[in-house]
């Protein structure tokens, strides 16, 4: 995906149209709702796959250590179960030729995806600098198990629960 420049002014607009209790903006052509079908058909994202669910309270660090090869530091965590993005850009700058290629290969890859649920998909307030670690279970496993998740639907539903 592309660097996506953020319209600050276009998306406060639309915030101070959304209608909450009826999940749409209100305009001045009539109402309009964000569905299923657009997300899916914008994104390229499955829609109609398994649920995407994660666990709430898991030894985060412990977690981490399994799927990237290394602990985040104490400060690299937010109080509300969020990974900060910087413990990736510090990963990235830290691997080592020691490292077998294999092993590197999917530390890397899986860093860069979840990099890409957390900034570009599943991005909170903070402008993509924290990722909720409830999605980092779902990247253990191998690529393959990644693809069989309802994506849209998770990023319809943040959508939704951003607004």
């Amino acid at each position: 995906m592309p660097h996506i420049q953020i319209d600050a002014t276009l998306i406060s607009a639309l915030v101070e149209r959304w209608r909450p209790e009826t999940h749409t903006f209100h305009m001045t052509q009539g109402e309009m709702s964000i569905t299923l079908q657009d997300v899916a058909g914008i994104l390229g994202l499955p829609s109609d796959e398994q649920v995407v669910t994660g666990s709430t309270s898991e030894n985060w660090p412990a977690v981490c250590e399994a799927i990237f090869g290394a602990r985040p530091r104490v400060s690299e965590f937010r109080g509300t179960g969020d990974l900060r993005i910087s413990f990736f850009d510090r990963l990235w700058a830290q691997w080592s030729d020691a490292a077998e290629d294999h092993d590197r290969e999917i530390f890397f890859t899986r860093a860069h995806i979840a990099r890409m649920l957390g900034c570009w998909l599943l991005c909170d307030r903070s402008g993509g600098s924290n990722m909720g670690c409830r999605l980092l279970p779902l990247l253990g496993g191998g690529f393959d198990d990644i693809g069989p998740y309802s994506w849209g639907s998770a990023v319809l539903v943040h959508l939704f629960r951003n607004l």
